[in-house]
């Protein structure tokens, strides 16, 4: 069973995650809303801000991870738009 989860475990999944758009803004933030531990995963609901580069365009979407869990170490990261799709992945959710 992997460690209590904190937000800092999923920084740099994120990171690589947000990185291919960076481009496009001008200011990206993503905040963790809420962590959720079912052992051998973490559910972490989450919102991105941002503004786009050039448009100025202030812009902000729900999403999701799944973070995948062998042993200690994350093996597997998913991401959704949808939050419900993410906690139906994981059976939190009809």
């Amino acid at each position: 069973m992997p460690q209590e989860p904190t937000a800092p475990d999923l920084v740099e999944p994120v990171r690589r995650w947000a990185e291919p758009g960076r481009s496009t803004w001008e200011q990206l933030t993503v905040m963790c809303d809420e962590l959720r531990d079912l052992d051998d995963r973490v559910v972490a609901l989450r919102r991105a801000l941002g503004r786009g580069l050039g448009s100025g365009v202030e812009v902000e979407t729900p999403l999701a991870f799944v973070a995948e869990f062998r042993g200690d170490r994350i093996s597997k990261v998913s991401t959704y738009l949808d939050p419900a799709e993410a906690l139906r992945a994981v059976r939190l959710a009809p």
